[in-house]
């Protein structure tokens, strides 16, 4: 059964793959957010086991709620994660990452909805300031097959104290949460009913939209490429289906559009929001609101 709302499922995050780690940093820098440094991922065969690196490495704008990851292959020499096949595709938004808390309980739903799945693990050292330590996720993969839209998944965080540091979570654009991410589809009613059993709940269905409510008041939402050119302007959308904006609420807007102006970003607006264009932003939309209970740019 399905409800209005997701019980037990977040939005953890989102992950921008790039050809260059540097020049993807740089791009978010530009925008207003503070990166953590380069972390190189790794994977054990299982908990307990010794991890092995892998050929990609990430640095994260971590948000009071949620973050946004920047990806690419720092030693293809290694296991690269199939990173490289993904970038042939498209430069941009690829990883769509739902929070867990309950593992078990997670597997259980998807096992009742008749949703294959696969659980793998994954550890990355990060900076602390205390030394390195390291970070330890679950991930519970669907069958790629049913999801074609990205790198879908839902991820449990084993030291979640390592991954959100007090200090990480400041940026000059006054990014606080990782609101909604937008998923371009041919058929929304198709993909939505996929979702509707991935995700536990119902959409709210709008003007060729159709928009999951989380359990930690964050979204998820599927749209027709004919909308989001009505919304956005958006045009030229490099491949489908595929991850295609992000909505961020920040503290003050209009600091926000200060600070990415100011470092040479060219912004639009739109109803409120600010909208950095897909080239400026790494291949993905980047839409700013304002907090509800912030004070109003």
């Amino acid at each position: 059964m399905t409800v209005d709302a997701s019980p037990d499922i977040g939005l953890d995050h989102i992950g921008i793959f790039g050809h260059d780690l540097t020049t993807l940093s740089r791009c978010y820098e530009q925008l207003g957010f503070s990166l953590t440094p380069l972390s190189q991922h790794a994977r054990p065969a299982a908990p307990g086991q010794a991890a092995t690196l892998r050929g990609t490495a990430n640095r994260c704008a971590m948000l009071q709620r949620g973050y946004i990851e920047l990806l690419a292959v720092v030693d293809p020499s290694l296991d690269t994660l199939g990173v490289p096949q993904a970038l042939s595709r498209y430069a941009g938004l690829h990883i769509v990452a739902f929070d867990i808390e309950d593992a078990q309980a997670a597997k259980r739903q998807l096992a009742g909805a008749g949703i294959g799945f696969t659980e793998t693990y994954l550890e990355r050292d990060v900076e602390t300031p205390t030394g390195l330590e390291r970070a330890k996720f679950t991930q519970i993969k669907p069958d790629a097959n049913r999801f074609p839209e990205g790198r879908v998944f839902m991820l449990r965080h084993e030291t979640r104290e390592l991954v959100w540091q007090p200090q990480q979570l400041r940026h000059a654009n006054t990014a606080v949460r990782l609101k909604d991410v937008i998923v371009a589809v041919d058929d929304p009613a198709t993909a939505g009913e996929r979702y509707e059993s991935y995700l536990g709940c119902k959409p709210r269905q709008l003007s060729g939209l159709l928009r999951y409510t989380l359990a930690d008041g964050t979204f998820f939402t599927l749209a027709e490429p004919r909308s989001l050119q009505a919304l956005y302007s958006w045009a030229n959308l490099p491949a489908l289906p595929m991850p295609v904006a992000m909505i961020i609420e920040v503290h003050d807007l209009g600091t926000a559009e200060s600070v990415i102006r100011g470092n040479g970003v060219n912004v639009g607006k739109h109803e409120g929001r600010l909208i950095v264009d897909a080239h400026e932003a790494a291949g993905v939309m980047l839409i700013l609101e304002q907090q509800n209970n912030a004070r109003p740019a």
